[in-house]
């Protein structure tokens, strides 16, 4: 299990790119209508789902929370990582590529 150190602002995003790339595409997500023209019929569109549990069978029973733990980072305080390991946040005035203004 991966722990992730992020803003609570990022971890939805972080939570999405996982599940795409890890799980494949949440199957309330998918919206195949616009991707095919109506003379496809059905059945010959991909079915995510079952294609990915053919690939690998535990997709079925895992979950995003049994791969990644989020930590919240603040931007004024500190956060503790077990008994030794502490993490602050320095606020920046030009910020080094992410759009968020504390994030590093």
């Amino acid at each position: 299990k991966v722990t992730i150190l992020a803003s609570p602002s990022l971890q939805g995003r972080i939570l999405a790119a996982f599940q795409e790339t890890l799980l494949g595409p949440a199957q309330e997500h998918v919206k195949l209508e616009s991707d095919f023209v109506p003379i496809i019929p059905k059945d010959a569109w991909p079915n995510f789902e079952a294609e990915g549990g053919g690939l690998d069978p535990s997709r079925s029973t895992l979950k995003l929370a049994d791969l990644v733990n989020f930590v919240d980072l603040k931007p004024t305080k500190v956060t503790k990582l077990g008994n030794s390991v502490e993490v602050k946040i320095m606020q920046v005035t030009k910020p080094c590529g992410s759009h968020e203004p504390y994030f590093l």
